[in-house]
């Protein structure tokens, strides 16, 4: 997966979404070339689908930053194989 067909998969679900936004990025200096994904990442969920509390473990995408942006944002995101946003995921 690339970080082209994640965003197209992301905002399936989340139409209204800022997150790959190009205002959104400027207030950071980010562009999308500076993304790539890694996926099958395992990483540590603690919720469900449903926003009940369930820790477990799952392959998500990391969509993460090539480069620290100018305000200094280097963050990974996790999104699911579905391509929904997990909250709080830590890499294993």
């Amino acid at each position: 997966m690339n970080v082209t067909e994640l965003k197209a998969l992301h905002l399936s679900y989340y139409q209204e979404s800022f997150l790959f936004t190009k205002e959104n990025m400027a207030l950071s200096g980010d562009t999308m070339k500076n993304y790539g994904v890694r996926s099958n990442v395992q990483v540590s969920v603690r919720y469900d689908r449903n926003d009940n509390y369930v820790p477990h473990d799952e392959l998500a995408h990391e969509l993460y930053r090539k480069n620290p942006t100018k305000g200094g944002l280097s963050d990974s995101h996790y999104f699911g194989q579905d391509g929904k946003l997990l909250p709080g995921a830590k890499p294993i």
